[in-house]
């Protein structure tokens, strides 16, 4: 699932399986929502950009901003795994 739609004049966030944020308009609510649907979905199914794949944006200050959302959420996919044991080893589960 690709995360980011990226032109030179906008760049939009998925926020669900089928919607989209403008970059400048992504609230907390929907980083929570992405970040609650990577935790759900099988691993390796988000396709988070590069850097480099924001350098075609034309507005610098945007750029810089999404680029540290995406910094923050591959730090925070590629966590998830670790995240889901954690909370398995806390938290068994009280079914044996």
């Amino acid at each position: 699932m690709i995360v980011w739609e990226i032109e030179p004049t906008e760049v939009k966030m998925r926020v669900s399986k089928d919607k989209y944020v403008d970059a400048s308009l992504i609230t907390k609510d929907h980083l929570f929502q992405l970040m609650n649907l990577m935790f759900s979905e099988d691993e390796e199914t988000f396709q988070l950009a590069n850097d480099e794949d924001f350098s075609i944006l034309k507005n610098t200050v945007l750029r810089e901003i999404v680029v540290q959302i995406n910094k923050a959420l591959k730090e925070f996919y590629d966590n998830v795994e670790n995240q889901k044991n954690t909370i398995e080893r806390k938290f068994p589960s009280l079914q044996q």
